[in-house]
């Protein structure tokens, strides 16, 4: 991988019509484990944005990404991801106790943090596709995004970037939304960015 990374794959974890999920390790001996995303097709946005948005509240970290030839021929596109061995935000939300108000809107602000880096870029990217299977949890408890596959750039008309902020809110964690209450104490508290970020698309919500 482009930033020296030697690994072999392990197991296929998931796959769908242009892309492959892999588990893997580390060969030379290390214990990090991680995984590895093929992209069959049109892979070149997905990586580009694996990389862009890596270390970012929300984000996946990317150890790397490259190119190598594909069965058919086409250039086929490799990005080497954080493992998310701790399920997805369905699994969260469907397969345990009801989550307090506190620790719903710390989720939802990591991703939020993660769609408005998306959305500050330039051109800024629309992500298009986020439901609860796609946020992952990672080894150390964080919530990420875990599939960029459905992202695209736009190039937006003034106001442009606020409607595509609702579009991605609305579309992506409605139902989640929905299905949670809060005493309306929260947002009285200091704000950083992304926090004001979450404010913003919660009122988007009002009608």
């Amino acid at each position: 991988f482009s930033s020296g990374l030697e690994v072999e794959t392990t197991a296929l974890l998931d796959e769908g019509d242009s892309w492959r999920v892999f588990k893997c390790a580390q060969v030379a001996g290390g214990s990090s484990r991680y995984a590895v995303r093929q992209l069959v097709q049109g892979g070149a946005m997905e990586a580009w944005l694996f990389e862009t948005l890596s270390g970012g509240v929300g984000a996946r970290r990317c150890h790397g990404t490259m190119q190598r030839p594909g069965e058919a021929g086409e250039s086929e596109h490799w990005v080497l991801l954080e493992e998310c061995p701790n399920g997805s935000l369905a699994d969260l939300i469907f397969g345990g106790a009801p989550l307090t108000p506190g620790r719903a809107l710390g989720i939802f602000e990591e991703v939020c943090a993660a769609v408005a880096q998306m959305h500050a870029l330039h051109p800024p990217v629309a992500h298009r596709g986020l439901t609860l299977e796609s946020v992952l949890c990672t080894t150390d408890g964080r919530y990420v995004i875990g599939d960029l596959g459905s992202a695209v750039r736009h190039v937006l008309p003034a106001g442009g970037a606020q409607l595509a902020a609702v579009h991605d809110a609305r579309s992506s964690l409605a139902e989640s939304a929905s299905t949670t209450k809060y005493d309306g104490a929260w947002h009285h508290r200091s704000l950083h960015p992304a926090k004001t970020y979450v404010v913003r698309l919660c009122s988007s919500y009002q009608t």
